[in-house]
């Protein structure tokens, strides 16, 4: 398990996979949001553009599932993309792999630094992810969403390499990030 004894997080470095045909045109946003579905099943019903970051993560095949995680938000500057604060993706019952891209809103944030033990310190060293890049992080890399600074929808599209996380087939309405 993830979490039974203290140890290193944010100790890898995190990939970086530039998408191809930069500009990316966001207008192409997918009509629906999903969490933790099976990438086969939300591939033939996506947009191009999410099409074009699925087949360009640069997926280990070192697990059972490949799942998908796709938020189109309407932010502006009360809401944050997600819940604040620092935290790990993934079931915490094994190292996943996840592969996220953010395009046309705020970054998603990381710590750039080793932690011990969960025990994040005031002063931190954080990079964000870079818009039209997928970036790829484990399990054990602390990172936080971050408010918007001007009206804008925003996309993320985050891919799972899970053993452990069933799929979720469930399409939803468009999301909204967190109110402050």
């Amino acid at each position: 398990m993830v979490t039974d004894k203290p140890r290193w997080y944010n100790a890898e470095g995190r990939g970086e996979t530039p998408l191809p045909n930069q500009p990316v045109d966001v207008r192409d946003i997918p009509p629906e949001d999903f969490k933790y579905a099976d990438v086969d099943y939300v591939y033939p019903r996506t947009s191009g553009l999410v099409k074009t970051i699925i087949e360009n993560a640069p997926l280990t095949n070192k697990f059972k599932r490949v799942l998908i995680d796709i938020k189109v938000q309407d932010l502006h500057p009360d809401i944050c993309s997600c819940v604040p604060g620092w935290h790990l993706d993934g079931s915490m019952r094994e190292i996943e792999v996840h592969h996220l891209c953010v395009l046309n809103g705020p970054q998603t944030e990381f710590i750039d630094q080793p932690i011990w033990d969960k025990q994040i310190p005031d002063e931190v060293a954080v990079r964000p992810a870079r818009e039209g890049f997928i970036t790829t992080f484990t399990s054990l890399d602390f990172h936080r969403g971050v408010y918007a600074t001007k009206p804008t929808r925003r996309l993320l599209v985050r891919l799972t390499e899970t053993n452990i996380i069933q799929p979720r087939n469930n399409p939803q309405p468009p999301s909204h990030g967190a109110i402050r």
